[in-house]
C-alpha cells in the first residue's frame, strides 16, 4: 500500500474512533446535551428573586394597635402577676420596705388591692371591698383546707354575709394583712403575715372570732383567687 493509501486509512479510523464514546459504545445519533451544573442552577433559580435583593419591609404599628401590642408585652400571665402580688405582700411584712406603711394605713381590703395592682393582676378600677371576695366564693373549711390554699387567693371572713376582713394568701397556710386582730390573731394595725392554723377553727369549719356586741362570733372563711371570677 503506497502513502496516500495509509494516509486514506488513517483518516477513516480517526473518523470512526469520534463516533464512540469513551466507554468504548458507539454513539447514536446526536441527541441534545444534559444541562451542565451551571445551567440546572439558573433552571432552579429561575423565577426566584435575585440573591441580595431587600425583603419587603413591613410598617410599624401606630397609635392604638402600638399601644395595645405594647400593653401585652408589658402584662404578665396572671399565674405570674399572684405569684409577685404574694411575693410583695411578704416582702412588705418588713417595716423597711418601702410599701409597709402605705399598706399599714390602709382598710384591709384596700391594702389587698393594692398589692394585687402593683403586680399587674388587677385593674386600679376594681372595687376593693366588693370586687376581691363575696359570699358567693367557696368556703375553706378548716386547717387542712387552708394549708393546702395556693398563693394568691383573696381570703375573707364573713359574719353570716357581710364581709368583715380581707386577707392575702401567700402559700404555706399563710397570708398577709392589715388590722388583722379582727380575726383574734395579729395586730390592730400593720401590715404582717400570719400562720392561718392559730386561727381559732371550730368544729363547723368556722373561726371564732372576738365579736362586736358579744365576747365572740363565728366567721366563715372564703377564698377566690385574685384576678378570676367568682367560684
Amino acid at each position: 500500500m503506497g502513502v496516500c493509501g495509509l494516509k486514506s486509512v488513517a483518516r477513516s479510523t480517526y473518523h470512526e474512533s469520534l463516533q464512540v464514546s469513551s466507554t468504548g459504545v458507539p454513539k447514536g445519533p446526536s441527541a441534545p446535551s444534559a444541562p451542565g451544573p451551571r445551567t440546572a442552577s439558573a433552571l432552579l433559580l429561575c423565577g426566584l428573586p435575585r440573591l441580595g435583593r431587600r425583603p419587603r419591609s413591613v410598617p410599624p404599628l401606630k397609635g392604638a394597635a402600638a399601644d395595645a401590642l405594647s400593653v401585652r408585652l408589658r402584662t404578665p400571665s396572671p399565674a405570674t402577676a399572684r405569684a409577685a402580688a404574694a411575693q410583695i405582700a411578704r416582702d412588705a411584712a418588713n417595716p423597711n420596705h418601702p410599701q409597709y406603711l402605705d399598706l399599714s394605713a390602709a382598710m384591709c381590703w384596700d391594702a389587698v388591692k393594692h398589692c394585687a395592682v402593683v403586680a399587674h393582676l388587677l385593674d386600679a378600677t376594681v372595687d376593693a371591698q366588693h370586687g376581691l371576695v363575696s359570699s358567693a366564693d367557696a368556703q375553706v373549711h378548716g386547717r387542712e383546707a387552708i394549708a393546702a390554699l395556693p398563693e394568691g387567693h383573696a381570703i375573707g371572713f364573713f359574719d353570716d354575709q357581710r364581709l368583715v376582713h380581707v386577707m392575702l394568701g401567700v402559700g404555706n397556710g399563710r397570708a398577709a394583712g392589715n388590722k388583722n386582730d379582727c380575726v383574734g390573731i395579729g395586730t390592730p394595725i400593720g401590715w404582717e403575715t400570719l400562720n392561718l392554723n392559730h386561727l381559732a377553727w371550730n368544729a363547723d369549719g368556722c373561726v371564732t372570732a372576738p365579736g362586736l356586741h358579744q365576747a365572740t362570733r363565728s366567721l366563715v372563711v372564703r377564698s377566690r383567687l385574685l384576678g378570676s371570677a367568682t367560684t
